[in-house]
């Protein structure tokens, strides 16, 4: 079952709260404001430094605005990316390279380091990301500037897009959008996630919808 919701200051009209646990109740990214914005061509947060050829070295996917959203770029795996809770690490098995989060008491959560979209009224994006791991729960959240949206789904042991088809977002009056996932805590079931499990994240991809649908 996937789960449509939003977060922290507001709520986009029709969307309902979201069961999987909230941002703003599980106390997680609630500066991801401030630092998100910290990374430009020159430089990136926890992934080592950036330069003008990111494009040329992978950090760039093809019709991908997330940067280093496959975690293949060559001068490093994680470029683009910290945890802002819980611990991060790259890792890698026959498909390449991930990012692998390690849950603290707090949760685990990777945070985009910049956003992918920096302009107001910019239209609508498709956002997805695909997981694995120990956690019950992960969401992908779209972090806007007061507000967020957060897409839950059950995690199993093999990978599994989330939402399995990319959902829109629309980003009208509000001046930027920066992906994050989190392993799901102080879910209502009390589904949550737990120190010594991990979620495993790969292929984050954000891409403007131009037919306003988020077929490829």
């Amino acid at each position: 079952m996937w789960v449509l919701g939003c977060v922290v200051l507001g709520c986009s009209p029709g969307l309902g709260p979201d069961a999987g646990g909230l941002l703003a109740d599980a106390g997680l990214a609630v500066d991801a404001g401030a630092d998100a914005g910290r990374l430009d061509a020159g430089g990136g947060l926890d992934g080592g430094a950036l330069d003008a050829g990111a494009a040329d070295a992978g950090c760039v996917g093809e019709g991908n605005l997330v940067l280093n959203g496959e975690f293949d770029c060559v001068q490093g795996p994680l470029v683009g990316w910290r945890a802002s809770v819980g611990e991060l690490r790259a890792s890698e098995d026959d498909g390449g390279w991930f990012a692998r989060l390690d849950v603290v008491d707090a949760g685990a959560q990777l945070l985009q380091a910049g956003p992918f979209v920096r302009e107001a009224g910019a239209g609508s994006f498709c956002v997805s990301v695909r997981v694995r791991g120990t956690v019950p729960y992960a969401q992908l959240l779209v972090l806007k500037s007061m507000t967020a949206v957060a897409f839950s789904a059950p995690v199993t042991a093999d990978w599994t897009d989330v939402p399995l088809m990319p959902l829109k977002v629309d980003n009208d009056f509000e001046p930027s959008l920066t992906v994050a996932v989190q392993a799901a805590v102080r879910r209502i079931d009390g589904n949550d996630a737990r120190p010594g499990q991990v979620l495993d994240v790969d292929r984050v991809v954000a891409f403007r919808s131009t037919d306003g649908g988020c077929g490829r």
